[in-house]
């Protein structure tokens, strides 16, 4: 990465969360944004992880595994096998911990780490996981190699995250609509990292690359504002990349379109698995 990168309206507060003003708003984007795919998990786990190819007795490593809702449901598959999550917050471990305690679950932790640096033994887990980390962190590249040392021959590795270039708002304004897209992409530190996955795996000497692609379209306008609107716009316009006048006129689209009935906004997600020799 360029060391000129114009700061992200998150820039690296996905790595210090416990430094924020507010680490609790970290909890409730991860239940506002996963709301959907959990609730999907909890109903069908076997098919929720069909790619993960799970069994009893299996290890399973999350890194960034924040609240941890998933790992204790995937936890729930490969018992008595160890379900490891690590996480840099404190505030996302304690979550993560009194969730898994109230779901009663038996064989899973959680403790902290940095996917950076994973304080494992080479070939310690059957498969290792990221979902929405490698984004924000600064050297993903790094990152995903640690990922596959610790990683078992025959095991797996899964990452996923989204291709903030495909980022998309029905907005009157096609060019305005478009220009929020580039500022909100250029804002995430790694945004279109997923492109990199399929071909660092095999440079790891990974095989059985698979790409398995997850159009998301929201239909739920709170979230797109509260979420991805309220965030972003403000520092775009302190940044200067947006007028005060422009952010205005894009909320008010938005919100008229989905007054209307109108309201489009989607994007497009990757889960990118490779097994190691």
């Amino acid at each position: 990465m360029s060391s000129d990168r114009r700061s992200g309206h998150f820039d690296d507060a996905w790595q210090q969360v416990d430094k924020t003003d507010d680490p609790g708003f970290f909890v409730r984007f991860l239940d506002a944004s996963r709301a959907r795919a959990l609730e999907f998990a909890r109903q069908n786990p076997k098919l929720a992880f069909a790619h993960l190819e799970l069994a009893p007795g299996m290890s399973v490593l999350d890194c960034g595994c924040g609240t941890g809702d998933m790992l204790t449901l995937m936890s729930g598959l490969t018992a008595p096998g160890e379900a490891c999550g690590g996480d840099l917050s404190e505030a996302m471990l304690d979550e993560a911990r009194r969730r898994a305690g109230s779901a009663g679950a038996k064989f899973v932790r959680f403790e902290p780490m940095d996917v950076q640096s994973l304080p494992f033994p080479d070939r310690s887990y059957d498969r290792v996981l990221a979902t929405q980390l490698l984004v924000h962190v600064r050297d993903p590249r790094a990152a995903l190699h640690e990922m596959c040392r610790v990683t078992k021959p025959g095991g797996l590795v899964a990452i996923a995250d989204t291709d903030w270039d495909t980022l998309v708002v029905g907005c009157s304004d096609k060019e305005l609509g478009r220009r929020f897209t580039r500022l909100f992409s250029d804002g995430v530190r790694n945004g279109l990292v997923v492109r990199d996955y399929a071909g660092w795996l095999r440079h790891e000497s990974f095989t059985n690359i698979r790409i398995i692609p997850q159009p998301i379209v929201f239909d739920d306008w709170t979230f797109v504002k509260d979420w991805i609107l309220e965030p972003a716009l403000p520092h775009f316009v302190k940044q200067g990349s947006m007028s005060a006048v422009e952010a205005q006129t894009l909320v008010d689209d938005l919100a008229r379109r989905n007054a209307n009935g109108e309201f489009f906004a989607a994007f497009s997600f990757y889960t990118v698995t490779g097994q190691r020799h």
